[in-house]
């Protein structure tokens, strides 16, 4: 196992990250970090353009829209940014406070995925 230092959502890529080997996934995962991007479009073409055509998978698992901490209404979610004393002080870290679902399908159709009925969104 290794791992690369690369960044995919500065204007151009890195360098590092440039080579035929960081292309052509069959999968790219991102596991509760989406709400941490500032432009999450951005963050799933790049993703999708990292992808294998036709058959590359782009799995995002992130919140429901929620309201933020110290909201007036309060709908859920404190797990790791809010209430816990270990991490007070990220807050500003979090650019988004969840996604609709239709909001997620916008974004992967828009990132060059195709509506496939009953299979989903495919690349």
């Amino acid at each position: 196992m290794s791992a690369t230092v690369g960044d995919l959502l500065s204007p151009t890529p890195s360098p590092s990250i440039a080579g035929p080997e960081f292309y052509d996934f069959d999968l790219a995962a991102v596991g509760l970090g989406f709400h941490h991007f500032e432009d999450p479009d951005l963050a799933a073409r790049r993703l999708v353009q990292r992808l294998k055509p036709g058959t590359g998978v782009l799995l995002i698992t992130d919140f429901l829209p929620y309201a933020p901490t110290g909201a007036s209404t309060h709908a859920h979610h404190h797990e790791g940014h809010g209430d816990d004393p270990g991490t007070k002080g990220v807050e500003h870290t979090v650019a988004h406070h969840g996604f609709a679902r239709e909001r997620i399908e916008h974004m992967f159709q828009k990132a060059g995925c195709v509506d496939d009925g009953p299979n989903g969104l495919q690349v």
